[in-house]
């Protein structure tokens, strides 16, 4: 029997005539089903539609192809039998060649062709490559509270997803170019734009040096805050990065604004750790790295400096007060 053939019928329903433009035999039953359209053409849903009709009615045939004759698509049933899948499993164009689907591709030769190809896993790293594509160009506010929760666990607020977007972008785009700089992410090719180095906003420091905790940008020397201020305008003299949080404390205290009914104070609405609480142990059992005491208090004061202004805020914030209303101030 011929191993390929030229017009199969491909009868739908009542409807007689219909037939495929090619279909790939295998053992005697019809495996791949080849719909082809004039070199150029741009492959659109009518196309797919057309060859979703042939697929459902063979029911022997495993994958069906849509093709131009320069770009292929590859389709599959995986999400019910012998319903075409809407998307592709696979997509390949012949003048932009992509290597790794140069491997895939080869699975479909007649001498490696296997009907027990795992599409699943071919569909699915796709749409994966596609959505982390996407995030690639433009992430979204879902992508970059992700990183916001597990960086520096700072509140999700308006603002701090607009100060923490073109970041998050430009870590994805350094660490995308520093592990495979050759290697595009999915299947096209993106190259480093001016926006991938987008600097942080320029600090918002008043007449007398002081910046608000809710967009503190720190000197590029490493200095540390000096001193700190408080909604009531009073200041206090500070020497290290823990000391916002100490100090910060003290005041909602001083100020009947946190008592012992407030703890633990977790940095954010989840996670073991807490900030604040009346016993230095983590609701999974572990004692605080760094505890430093104030009154029935303890802190968890061990962490770096900008972790401990985010948690700072999240306290803040936890009172219903500004974080902008509180700001520090560097040599």
């Amino acid at each position: 029997m011929d191993e390929v053939w030229a017009e199969y019928t491909a009868d739908v329903g009542t409807k007689k005539g219909e037939k495929v433009d090619y279909a790939i035999f295998k053992d005697g039953s019809p495996a791949i089903l080849f719909e082809c359209k004039t070199a150029g053409v741009d492959l659109v849903s009518s196309h797919a539609n057309q060859l979703h009709r042939y697929f459902q009615n063979v029911h022997a045939a495993r994958f069906g192809v849509l093709t131009n004759g320069i770009a292929y698509r590859f389709f599959c049933d995986i999400e019910k039998p012998n319903i075409m899948d809407s998307k592709p499993f696979l997509e390949f164009d012949l003048l932009d060649i992509q290597e790794p689907l140069v491997e895939e591709l080869e699975k479909f030769t007649k001498a490696k062709f296997d009907d027990t190809i795992l599409v699943s896993e071919l569909k699915y790293t796709r749409e994966i490559k596609h959505l982390l594509a996407a995030e690639y160009e433009s992430p979204k506010k879902e992508f970059v509270c992700f990183f916001l929760d597990n960086v520096i666990f700072r509140s999700k607020t308006k603002k701090a997803i607009e100060q923490f977007t073109p970041i998050t972008k430009r870590a994805f785009h350094e660490f995308v170019n520093e592990a495979k700089p050759d290697n595009p992410i999915g299947e096209a090719k993106y190259q480093p734009t001016k926006e991938t180095t987008v600097q942080p906003p320029p600090p918002v420091i008043d007449e007398q040096g002081w910046q608000p905790l809710s967009a503190l940008n720190p000197p590029k020397d490493g200095s540390r805050p000096i001193s700190i201020s408080f909604p009531d305008n009073s200041t206090v003299s500070i020497k290290y990065w823990r000391d916002i949080m100490i100090e910060v404390v003290r005041w909602l205290i001083d100020n009947n604004i946190l008592n012992t009914s407030h703890s633990p104070i977790r940095p954010t609405s989840r996670g073991p750790r807490y900030s604040v609480s009346t016993k230095p142990i983590h609701s999974n059992n572990k004692s605080f790295t760094a505890p430093y005491t104030i009154g029935t208090f303890y802190l968890e004061t061990h962490e770096s400096g900008l972790i401990i202004v985010s948690k700072v805020e999240h306290i803040i914030q936890h009172f219903g007060q500004d974080p902008a209303q509180f700001k520090v101030r560097f040599p």
